[in-house]
């Protein structure tokens, strides 16, 4: 089996290749979905309101924009953003 990976920039046509691709019968793994949902989960909505403060969670749950407005422009936030581990129970 071959595992093929599809990169690009915002318009490059990443969703217009895979929707093809998968339209040819071909599993497709969309990872930017997946985080999407990942997002959502009790453990992460905790990791980030624990990290970053209460001001990210809206409803329960992590406010995208807000979250993107504190750590875009600030190095040390964006990295701490990406480094930090959190486990999660993919059994729920």
């Amino acid at each position: 089996m071959k595992i093929i990976g599809i990169t690009g920039g915002i318009g490059s046509g990443k969703t217009t290749i895979t929707k093809y691709i998968e339209s040819l019968g071909y599993p497709v793994y969309i990872a930017d979905d997946e985080a999407k949902k990942l997002l959502d989960t009790k453990e992460v909505v905790n990791e980030i309101r624990n990290t970053f403060g209460e001001e990210i969670i809206e409803n329960n749950l992590v406010d995208k924009k807000k979250l993107a407005n504190f750590v875009f422009g600030n190095e040390n936030k964006l990295k701490q953003l990406n480094t930090t581990y959190i486990p999660l129970d993919m059994d729920k």
